[in-house]
């Protein structure tokens, strides 16, 4: 009910626009029972009928509206049980290495159903870890890249981010693990219990020690970056007052002054 165009015939519907609702199937109407549910109590409500053509449903009647609470409870599960299919049968593909669908990492492509060594791209995947081991920054190997005429796959400039993706996935390496991750919703992800995975063993781009020394790197400088910084004492903190009533504080990158700025503390 939250689509756009559905909350659109609702106001048509509670308008007096909409007497009657024609549709092909339940399952496209609505993703489970209740919602359908909801519909006809909103149709009833209105003195609209909703006719179902694949099910021949109408619910002006009574054994109509019976049989379709009925039938909306059926394609719910009929529903699930398809997921429920779909899903398991994912980490048997996985398991066997068959491709699940989605791009190939850089470097790789997908040819008669295996992940082989894309030639235009495989050389600069190898670019960017020599590159950042003799360079250990990101945004550097980035610009590098850009101003030689590399480009990624999408024809972009490279930044920092794409370039530790690229550094970080094993792929290079000779290894490609498929079902990793699920998405839990708007740009998260978890990963999945590593039994669900999948792994395809590939001819590696680099060296497996030039990737570990690489990623290796990679992890020196998280670690580095996410340590938390002393934080700063200050001997008259919360005791010196401005005469307009500020508290006065000394900031960590300037001079002391208050919220207001009428007052400054010098040391």
């Amino acid at each position: 009910m939250e689509h756009p165009e559905a909350r659109r015939m609702l106001a048509d519907l509670r308008r007096g626009h909409i007497t009657g609702l024609i549709f092909s199937k339940l399952a496209r109407l609505a993703r489970n029972t209740r919602e359908l549910l909801e519909f006809a109590e909103i149709f009833r409500a209105q003195n609209a009928d909703m006719i179902s053509l694949q099910e021949t449903i109408d619910t002006s009647t009574p054994s109509g509206r019976l049989f379709f609470t009925m039938i909306a409870a059926m394609a719910q599960w009929e529903r699930e049980e398809i997921a429920d299919r779909v899903s398991a049968s994912v980490v048997v593909r996985a398991k066997l290495g068959k491709r699940l669908g989605g791009p190939a990492p850089f470097g790789f492509e997908w040819k008669e159903k295996k992940l082989i060594q894309n030639p235009q791209e495989s050389p600069i995947r190898k670019r960017v870890y020599e590159l950042f081991l003799a360079h250990r920054r990101k945004g550097v190997v980035a610009r590098m890249l850009s101003e030689a005429g590399y480009r990624t796959r999408a024809g972009a400039k490279w930044s920092d981010i794409t370039v530790g993706r690229v550094l970080r996935c094993p792929s290079a390496k000779g290894v490609y693990y498929q079902n990793r991750t699920r998405q839990t919703g708007d740009w998260k992800w978890e990963t999945k219990p590593e039994s669900e995975w999948g792994e395809i063993k590939l001819d590696p781009i680099v060296s497996e020690e030039l990737w570990n020394q690489c990623n290796q790197i990679l992890e020196e400088q998280t670690k580095a970056h996410k340590r938390p910084g002393r934080k700063p004492v200050q001997l008259f903190a919360g005791l010196a007052f401005c005469a307009c009533g500020h508290k006065m504080y000394v900031r960590s990158n300037s001079p002391c002054s208050t919220p207001g700025g009428d007052a400054k503390a010098r040391s």
